[in-house]
């Protein structure tokens, strides 16, 4: 089900200048945020009385190469109580690649905050044990880069060569 446009308004305007685009796809209700602003819009979602978004869903990285800003950190989040979905794009500083963890919110984040560092490179601070979850821990290639090399030699780092 999706989020109606009146609660998409409130939701906007309980936020406002803590996100910076907004709009829906495919029925789904998305918010693209900065690192910044992501525990401050992610507390708000939360509370919000018609929005009340109490499940994570799943996470996931973006890269949007050549596009700038490259990286995003995707969250899904759905309302057991008022049955919506929601979309949060978290815009993933290029300096930096830091974006703050929610598994001190929802632990079933773990595993996927771990994947998107593992694949993307993009670290999430406060996580319990950020470490790579599918390649060899000596590597220091993220695969699913769009600029990663799918044919020829590739540098792998460490002592894989």
């Amino acid at each position: 089900m999706k989020v109606e446009p009146e609660i998409q308004r409130e939701i906007l305007s309980a936020i406002q200048g803590k996100y910076e685009k907004a709009g829906e796809s495919c029925g789904d209700f998305w918010i693209q945020v900065h690192a910044s602003a992501f525990l401050d819009v992610l507390e708000v979602l939360q509370n919000h009385p018609n929005a009340k978004f109490d499940r994570f869903i799943d996470l996931c990285g973006v890269d949007y190469h050549p596009a700038a800003p490259r990286f995003e950190s995707v969250v899904h989040l759905y309302s057991s109580t008022q049955k919506h979905r929601v979309r949060i794009r978290v815009i993933v500083p290029e300096a930096t690649l830091k974006v703050p963890s929610i598994t001190h919110i929802w632990k079933g984040a773990n595993w996927q905050e771990r994947e998107s560092f593992d694949m993307y490179g993009i670290s999430y601070e406060g996580h319990p044990n950020l470490t790579r979850i599918l390649s060899p821990p000596i590597i220091s290639v993220h695969p699913q880069r769009k600029d990663y090399p799918l044919k020829g030699d590739r540098d792998l780092g460490g002592d894989l060569q």
